[in-house]
């Protein structure tokens, strides 16, 4: 066969592979979302009366499990707690509402430290969780964030912690936590917490088609410990803080595709294992995770802080010995790096800067050696080329040498 024909097969396989992707993906999600609209009771009108009364201090938390839909006009002071099984299938459409925390922070009524929504499992007598699942949040204004919990409300929670403390965890902390989650076309809008956190072990949450700024103490998002299948897509990220804006600790399986990152001076995208933080064992590592067709912005930021960091702890915390007495093999237990490996990270385009600057790997050669075979087709550019268009497999190589072997980086 002719080279010319082959790789005209190459690229029209690569192409008809995207689009089906796609297709597919897209028909699961309208799917989900079909199917929560049709299994929902809506909220009557005395249970929407009370939830769009204006928070008090006496009156501050609703506690949700039926379809809600505002209109354009409505604000939402409340706090909302989705929790246990029988919030499952439980859709709040604003209808371009808003939901405003920001509001009762100033009036006193909650503090910084509340979150605006939460999507939470329930541990019972028995030790066993009630599990909310197939919950939908869509074409909201959120004045604050969102934060979906399982075992704990972070890495540190004393459950996850327990549970980390014997093989097997990755999948107990999943079986615990919210699943099929979809958040749709929102503005999530914070001032200090961490606009949308998914706590350890929570899985297969959609963000797609969503505005993410504001200002964050932390970071805009992110997936914690044990985490898995969830998908980024198609959001625009500018919220300013102190770290990256996306971290994915302990995190795989997951897909961020089509995301416009700005605000990106602290860095973009990190992925680690946060080895031993509270004593917990972190059990998965950052691995198998899809990072393609994803935009990065940069105006006049020339700092040393990459778009995509692969690896970018490997024990690098003064905390990581503080599981150390579990000796867990395969866990941060008995090896404080990352340990990513086998990240799709192609076709992204960076605006104005060097390869070198925005893609990088850990300090350890198999950090690179690992993902490597799996980065390709970045690009650095002078302006976005929105859209799918098909790059070349591997792009011209740019070497970094590290004593006597090399570090590649493909735009």
């Amino acid at each position: 066969m002719p080279k010319s024909t082959a790789l005209f097969l190459f690229y029209l396989f690569a192409l008809s592979s995207f689009i089906l992707s796609y297709s597919v993906q897209g028909t699961i999600e309208n799917n989900l979302a079909n199917n929560l609209v049709n299994h929902l009771e809506t909220c009557s009108d005395s249970e929407k009366a009370n939830i769009l009364a204006p928070a008090t201090h006496q009156d501050h938390t609703v506690y949700l499990a039926c379809h809600l839909s505002l209109s354009a006009t409505d604000i939402l002071t409340k706090k909302i707690i989705i929790q246990n099984e029988a919030a499952s299938n439980t859709h709040i459409n604003c209808n371009n509402g808003i939901i405003d925390m920001h509001s009762g922070i100033a009036a006193g009524i909650f503090t910084h430290s509340d979150n605006t929504i939460t999507i939470q499992s329930v541990k019972l007598d028995d030790d066993t969780w009630s599990v909310p699942e197939n919950i939908s949040i869509e074409n909201c204004y959120i004045k604050g964030n969102i934060r979906i919990i399982g075992m704990g409300k972070n890495g540190e929670a004393p459950n996850v912690n327990a549970s980390s403390q014997t093989l097997g965890h990755t999948l107990r902390a999943n079986n615990a936590a919210p699943h099929h989650i979809v958040l749709n076309n929102l503005t999530l809008e914070s001032i200090v917490r961490t606009p949308l956190y998914i706590a350890p072990g929570v899985h297969h949450v959609t963000l797609q088609d969503s505005n993410i700024q504001g200002t964050s103490s932390s970071v805009a998002l992110y997936l914690d410990a044990e985490t898995n299948y969830n998908h980024i897509l198609n959001n625009q990220f500018h919220a300013n803080g102190p770290r990256e804006v996306m971290a994915i600790d302990g995190s795989a399986f997951n897909t961020i595709r089509g995301n416009l990152f700005s605000a990106i001076n602290f860095g973009g995208i990190y992925l680690y294992r946060n080895c031993g933080q509270g004593g917990t064992v972190r059990h998965q590592t950052p691995s198998h995770n899809i990072i393609e067709h994803n935009y990065f912005y940069y105006d006049q930021y020339t700092g040393n802080n990459p778009a995509i960091y692969i690896s970018a702890r490997n024990g690098n915390r003064n905390y990581c010995e503080d599981d150390s007495s579990a000796n867990l093999p395969g866990t941060s237990s008995t090896d404080n790096n990352d340990n990513a490996q086998n990240n799709l990270v192609r076709y992204n385009q960076f605006l104005n800067r060097d390869p070198i600057a925005y893609l990088r790997f850990g300090t350890r050669l198999e950090d690179a050696y690992l993902n490597i075979p799996t980065t390709y087709g970045n690009q650095s550019v002078g302006q976005f080329h929105f859209g799918f268009t098909i790059a070349r497999p591997l792009f011209q190589s740019k070497y970094m040498m590290r004593e006597t072997h090399c570090q590649r980086y493909f735009y």
